[in-house]
């Protein structure tokens, strides 16, 4: 596109900017130059969302249906790679509840849980709703991310048992007992 063209299209826009105005009640400027009428009489852009279009920004508003539409679109170890810090941690932590194959992430979970203490309630909610899972009748996808999230889970069970942290923990650890993961209670 020339300079020429590219002049006479924001010269188009804008006069269609004008008379878009001008129907919802601004005012019209008439003989005047119309690229500095359309800069004072059009609206505002809107900021873009905080997440772009589609099911992360969907998810960020508390769409369930985004987040089991996050897990179709990415697997569990890419989602556990984003939930371990960013933006999109929070909405990927979430996500990974209706991923088929949430197992890739027990490791990234267990570091959440040994590493970042402020996210400890949020992840071990996460952590039960995936114990709660009827058990996959194949191999682990990861033995040893399992290994670790359990091991994990056992330390937070035992360090604190009247704590918040420490009753989940053995929640979790309950729901894995079900589960037929591990035998007896931390």
């Amino acid at each position: 596109m020339t300079t020429a063209e590219q002049s006479a299209f924001i010269l188009v826009t804008s006069l269609l900017l004008v008379e878009g105005c001008g129907e919802r009640g601004a005012t019209k400027t008439v003989g005047t130059n119309t690229a500095s009428a359309a800069a004072t009489t059009a609206p505002a852009p809107r900021p873009p969302p905080p997440y772009g279009p589609g099911p992360w920004a969907r998810a960020s508003a508390g769409d369930v249906q985004a987040h089991r539409r996050l897990a179709e679109l990415h697997d569990g170890a890419r989602l556990g790679v984003w939930a371990r810090s960013g933006p999109r941690a929070g909405i990927a932590l979430e996500a990974l509840v209706y991923a088929e194959d949430a197992e890739l992430a027990y490791g990234t979970l267990a570091d959440i849980l040994d590493h970042q203490p402020e996210r400890r309630a949020a992840t071990l909610d996460v952590v039960y709703r995936l114990a709660l899972r009827p058990k996959r009748q194949t191999e682990p996808l990861d033995p040893p991310g399992l290994k670790r999230l359990l091991e994990v889970v056992r330390k937070l069970a035992t360090a604190d048992p009247k704590g918040l942290v420490g009753k989940r923990a053995r929640s979790v650890w309950s729901a894995f007992a079900r589960a037929d993961y591990v035998e007896a209670p931390p």
